[in-house]
């Protein structure tokens, strides 16, 4: 999985996070690009998110979504 991540701050438009993913997609490699989110946004007040996975092919077993989202409330 190859990835681009860009934080744009503009003190008139707000700010924006742009990540681009291309390629296989498995369950650590989408909580990585979670974790590169939370990272890029957290020193943001207000932000808005965009996250492309176009040319990204997903490689997930039911039973490893089933295990991802057990961690969530």
């Amino acid at each position: 999985m190859n990835y681009q991540i860009k934080v744009l701050s503009g003190l008139d438009r707000g700010n924006y996070v742009i990540l681009i993913t291309r390629g296989p997609v498995d369950i650590p490699g989408f909580e990585h690009i979670l974790d590169k989110i939370v990272d890029a946004t957290r020193p943001l007040l207000d932000c808005k998110v965009l996250v492309h996975l176009q040319d990204s092919t997903f490689q997930f077993l039911p039973s490893d979504v089933a295990d991802f989202f057990v961690r969530f409330d």
